[in-house]
């Protein structure tokens, strides 16, 4: 099976950089081994196909990584790595620099990191998942905090389980998001639920580090989508495995657990 990784180029040319005062702001745009420099409000050239922007701030040592996708820049992660590899071949930053990857208004993923720390992140999910978050609301948080996070059949929280289950083994798992800002969005989603019942509830965001590969299975959104999100992973793939937790997340940064999560496996919780 192709992999990611293996469709990623190492840096193939430079262009524009000799148009561009990189004393100051200025954008980058990668394009699997080609970068484009570009002064700040240009528009970038209409032959580039799946672009990936940075902003490169000179005085401050950072670069900025935005990815167009709305429900996660982390399932790009191994772009992101190859396009901050490329910047270091061609010279326009070192490993004093920083990456930082903005997420909306909210830094709670990577945040600023350390060029060589960023590039030590294993995207490939092979063993681990190194962050993921669940989101759900502070009516939970006693029991979250004593057994950890339950499915919803170990649970008598029925408004938490959605409209209606995907499958018959739904009601058996947990759901997570590498993305923090999607778990944010699910936890918003219940606090919803509580307010059209009349009852008052704070959304929270629930974080646990290297989580087992072997532990994890596809979410429910990937399992059954049949139509975009599935066309697009077999384009990737070659095929589509719908149990595939790999797939689901490089798709739609999402996956499920299996069972309940302890407490002990709990990071740290967020109030958002």
């Amino acid at each position: 099976m192709i992999k990611l990784k293996d469709l990623l180029t190492e840096l193939k040319s430079i262009e524009n950089i000799d148009k561009v005062d990189t004393t100051k702001p200025y954008s980058i745009i990668w394009n699997n081994g080609d970068l484009v420099a570009m002064s700040p409000g240009a528009m970038p050239p209409m032959s580039l196909g799946k672009m990936f922007p940075m902003m490169v701030e000179p005085s401050k040592k950072i670069v900025k990584l935005q990815d167009y996708d709305d429900w996660s820049s982390f399932k790009d992660i191994l772009k992101m790595q190859q396009a901050v590899k490329d910047m270091l071949k061609a010279k326009l930053i070192d490993m004093t620099w920083k990456v930082d990857i903005p997420m909306s208004d909210v830094k709670k993923n990577i945040g600023s990191l350390k060029i060589a720390e960023f590039l030590k992140y294993n995207a490939t999910f092979s063993n681990t998942i190194p962050k993921a978050f669940h989101g759900t609301t502070d009516k939970e948080l006693a029991s979250i905090q004593k057994i950890g996070i339950a499915p919803p059949s170990k649970t008598d929280q029925e408004i938490l389980k959605w409209d209606q289950f995907y499958g018959e083994d739904s009601k058996d798992k947990t759901y997570w998001s590498i993305d923090f800002d999607r778990a944010k969005y699910y936890a918003e989603h219940a606090v919803g639920l509580y307010d059209r019942m009349g009852i008052k509830a704070k959304p929270i965001v629930i974080e646990i580090n290297n989580w087992p590969m072997s532990m994890t299975t596809a979410d429910d959104d990937f399992q059954s989508n049949m139509s975009m999100i599935q066309m697009l992973a077999a384009m990737q793939h070659g095929k589509v495995d719908t149990n595939s937790a790999i797939q689901s997340i490089r798709m739609t940064s999402q996956f499920a657990i299996k069972g309940r999560v302890p407490a002990s496996k709990i990071i740290k919780i967020y109030k958002v």
